[in-house]
């Protein structure tokens, strides 16, 4: 049989369907060993709607019509997912079902960020579940992918390979679309399946998840001095609390410059500004405005022409001429006065986790007007102590499949650290102009304590406690958490406001807050409308002397029936809580009866309480009294217009 002119590939076409699993598996396998980095899940579903959205506003604005590109990013950090929302150019079928097989790419030979083909078979093959929906042409398509991980990390072969399953098209950021797409990837703990924690850098608000992902992934749009891709975007975080935040942005990289409350200038003023001080060095600084002296960041960008033509990079070979014109190489370069800069950034800006840095010195490369990979340590050879203070941005553009996220090849690898050098070189040359690094922290610690200081201050003015109560009741403004109504509370019962309260101890159980008794020797202790109103049901034998009961302190009752409804704790075991304020949402479950209205009182059982609270809809029998010290402290100091409020506002038995 003769060889010659045959094609290797056309074994494909006729291979079994075990051989061609067992090439599909490998291929796989191969792409999710590539994919190291936490944000890489962010940065390929990113990519993906990125490049949509410029797909349909480069067609939109060949045919003339109105477009506004739209992403919305949901991270859920209680069920540990991700949703990532474009309205771009959508999938029709063949699309939709191509998507996640390997290599193939719509993009070919298109001005955008991704090509190869291998992003989405990652997100459908890395992860435990994968729900993609896309409209097009007004046809809505959905499908999940169930077990994608544990199919590519089984050796055995005993785990079927995943297959679409109906889903519905839920995405009500595209209900008024007419196209886009949409996909939610869920974590799972299947072997190898990174990351397992989404918060493990400290970011739990939509704001905090902006500015890390504008750093770590597309959404940091690199466009130094060419005009960006305008875009919307809009964060959305639920936090391990159930708390919803939400932001909105341009995205756009995060550059040292743009850090507050830093004193900046440009290498390129800074140059202008020395020229234009002719003299001497120590004239030049005597002439020289403060705006260009002690600076805390100085930096500049350089494009290729001054690449090419800058004495400072005439050491470059010609390759790398070639390759600086060819990709038409950008360099942002910033230096900080000292690495404090990145701390206090870091942990009072940006409110991290206090041993991460989102911004520190180092080589960021980036393609396409994308970030791409970690940062690189700048191979300085000399002044080596000032590699973490600067900051180097080497963008190339015009990308094609050896410029990625992953990969880069050597020489543009040389080629990056080579102009992170000198660019960090140039800056240093005008260090005296910099403030001088001390070593300290910038004060960053007693800056929060002034600022919080300032806050409860604030807090004390506008919340003030009236002066009226009584001595022994020494705290200032209302009560900000649940710490602040223990200690008012406390401070109620040792001034004789609320009566016959013995604790059994400080130490909390470990589900519930406190226990305490009752116990009453005196008729003064007991309801009487006019002399005693906060007095416990006038038909108690005396003494009295009640069993063990265990007590829950909240901000806001409602806390307290949200932990009922996830069985936190239990109704039934409640004899007294004690809160700031009502709220509203417990009305769901419980219904309040005012002691403090007319004769109600004389059916109170603790001394002060000023409600009991029913069940909605069953019992006649109280489950348990509350004191709202809001309500008490109202009612101490105008007991008329108090009475007046409550009988409007709780419910009449």
């Amino acid at each position: 049989m003769s060889l010659i002119g045959y094609d290797p590939l056309d074994s494909l076409a006729t291979a079994s369907d075990h051989l061609l699993s067992e090439v599909a598996h490998r291929n796989i396998v191969n792409i999710l060993k590539s994919y190291t980095g936490f944000y890489d899940i962010f940065s390929e579903a990113l990519q993906n709607a990125i490049d949509a959205l410029e797909q349909k506003s480069n067609a939109s604005q060949l045919s003339g019509s109105r477009y506004e590109p739209k992403l919305h990013i949901e991270v859920d950090l209680v069920s540990r997912s991700i949703r990532v929302t474009d309205n771009g150019v959508g999938m029709a079928e063949p699309q939709f079902k191509l998507c996640f097989t390997p290599n193939v790419s719509f993009k070919k030979d298109l001005p955008l960020r991704g090509q190869k083909g291998v992003g989405a078979t990652f997100l459908a093959y890395g992860f435990s579940y994968v729900q993609l929906c896309s409209k097009q042409n007004g046809v809505e398509l959905a499908a999940t992918l169930r077990g994608g991980r544990l199919w590519a990390e089984d050796q055995t072969g005993s785990i079927s390979r995943p297959r679409f399953e109906d889903a519905p098209f839920d995405v009500p950021s595209l209900a008024s679309e007419e196209t886009g797409t949409s996909i939610r990837i869920v974590l799972g703990n299947a072997p190898g399946e990174r990351p397992q924690k989404l918060d493990w850098q400290g970011a739990t608000t939509a704001l905090q998840w902006l500015d890390v992902l504008r750093v770590k992934t597309p959404l940091g749009g690199i466009h130094l001095d060419a005009p960006p891709f305008q875009y919307s975007v809009t964060v959305r975080v639920i936090a391990p609390s159930g708390t919803t935040t939400e932001s909105s942005n341009q995205p756009e990289y995060i550059y040292p410059h743009d850090i507050p409350s830093i004193k900046v200038v440009s290498l390129s003023e800074l140059t202008k500004a020395l020229a234009a001080a002719k003299g001497d060095p120590t004239t030049v600084q005597r002439k020289l405005a403060d705006q260009y002296k002690n600076l805390e960041c100085l930096w500049d960008i350089w494009d290729h022409d001054a690449l090419l033509a800058d004495d400072q990079f005439s050491d470059l070979t010609e390759d790398q001429r070639t390759l600086i014109e060819r990709h038409d190489v950008k360099v942002y370069g910033a230096f900080v006065h000292s690495t404090t800069v990145w701390d206090d950034y870091n942990d009072d800006v940006l409110k991290l986790r206090a041993d991460y840095r989102l911004l520190r010195g180092g080589l960021q490369m980036a393609c396409d007007h994308m970030p791409q990979g970690e940062l690189i340590t700048i191979p300085l050879k000399k002044a080596i102590g000032y590699q973490q203070n600067t900051h180097v941005v080497v963008h190339f553009k015009n990308g094609n499949p050896d410029l990625g996220r992953k990969t880069f090849q050597p020489e543009y690898h040389e080629l990056a650290e080579f102009l992170a050098t000198q660019v960090t070189k140039a800056l240093l040359q005008y260090r005296n102009q910099v403030r001088p690094d001390t070593g300290a922290k910038l004060g960053a610690q007693d800056k929060q304590l002034y600022e919080w200081k300032k806050e409860q201050e604030q807090w004390r003015d506008s919340h003030a406690l009236t002066s009226n109560l009584p001595a022994a009741v020494t705290i200032l403004s209302e009560p900000q958490e649940e710490q602040d109504v223990v200690a008012l509370f406390h401070q109620l019962v040792g001034a004789g406001v609320i009566r016959g309260l013995r604790f059994f101890s400080a130490k909390y159980n470990a589900k519930y807050d406190g226990l305490c008794d009752q116990y009453h020797t005196e008729v003064s202790a007991l309801f009487d409308q006019k002399l005693r109103p906060l007095g416990i049901a006038k038909h108690v034998d005396l003494p009295h002397a009640s069993a063990p009961l265990v007590l829950e302190y909240k901000l806001d009752l409602d806390a307290l029936v949200r932990d009922f409804n996830r069985d936190i704790k239990f109704i039934k075991h409640i004899d007294l809580a004690v809160c700031w304020t009502a709220g509203s949402t417990h009305q769901e479950m419980i219904t309040l009866y005012p002691y403090l209205v007319g004769s109600n009182g004389n059916a109170r059982t603790i001394y002060g309480a000023t409600h009991a609270a029913y069940r909605i809809g069953g019992g006649d029998e109280p489950l348990f009294e509350v004191i709202v010290l809001s309500d008490l402290l109202k009612f101490l100091l105008d007991p008329l217009a108090e009475v007046a409020r409550q009988k409007s506002h709780y419910a009449s038995l």
